[in-house]
């Protein structure tokens, strides 16, 4: 299972998108969880969150808020919340392809 962990500060009118973007990609949607740090973000970025679980009930999102400020912090937690095997760090402003995750899954299949 992949743990995709996207760590967020100000970034609202990217978000939504990216988050999108996962979620219509090719892959089973029960073999992966999206895990979303909000590192103290003072725009809407809570607002875009709850409408992105709103519209994609089917998917295992998790959001949370990491009070210590700093990339390093908001990793860590996501990191500490994660359910997968493996870790995939992703920006708050990727867009990935609907092949992402199951090219991703060939590429450790090939070479564990």
């Amino acid at each position: 299972m992949f743990s995709i962990i996207i760590c967020t500060y100000n970034r609202d009118q990217y978000l939504y998108d990216a988050l999108h973007h996962l979620a219509v990609n090719d892959y089973p949607k029960e073999d992966y969880e999206i895990i979303l740090v909000n590192n103290n973000s003072t725009d809407h970025t809570e607002d875009e969150c709850q409408r992105f679980a709103d519209n994609h009930p089917e998917l295992a999102f998790h959001y949370f808020e990491e009070s210590r400020q700093g990339l390093s912090h908001a990793r860590n937690r996501g990191i500490q919340e994660s359910h997968g095997d493996y870790l995939v760090f992703l920006d708050d402003d990727a867009f990935v392809k609907p092949f992402y995750l199951s090219n991703l899954k060939k590429q450790l299949d090939r070479h564990p």
